[in-house]
């Protein structure tokens, strides 16, 4: 019984990293874009309050990006 519990515990243990790497990874991948490299993807930038620059990128390859400030 007792190695039964280990073993489930090391399997939770193991999807819970390997879910926090994603999490990570998905984090690194938003990266910050210049007004050029959005239009130039097809987007528009537009205000957003919510993003950490106040700049989103909308549409294009770059959908959803925060966008460099100048």
């Amino acid at each position: 019984m007792r190695r039964l519990v280990v073993s489930l515990v090391s399997v939770a243990a193991a999807g819970a990293l390997t879910l926090g790497f994603a999490a990570t990874a998905q984090a690194a991948a938003r990266e910050y874009i210049t007004v050029a490299a959005c239009v130039f993807a097809g987007g528009v930038v537009v205000p957003d309050w919510l993003s950490p620059t106040g700049r989103t990128c909308v549409g294009g390859g770059y959908h959803g990006s925060p966008v460099f400030p100048y």
